[in-house]
């Protein structure tokens, strides 16, 4: 029943048209506005910390 449940919650119907408009912008997707490289960079950003850190909290744990 729960996975009745996340597939339902999951699941969006198109109309061809729709559909037709959804791969063609997967496959031709629009150049990146300058908020979407913002985002990008500050989460390249926060990922590098992140992992960073992770690797400082592994190696305290070796010593």
């Amino acid at each position: 029943m729960t996975q009745n449940i996340i597939q339902n919650g999951e699941t969006i119907v198109l109309s061809e048209r729709d559909s037709l408009l959804v791969f063609d912008l997967v496959d031709n997707p629009p150049p990146a506005n300058a908020k979407l490289r913002t985002a990008i960079a500050a989460f390249a950003d926060n990922f590098a910390r992140d992992r960073l850190r992770d690797d400082d909290t592994k190696a305290e744990g070796l010593r």
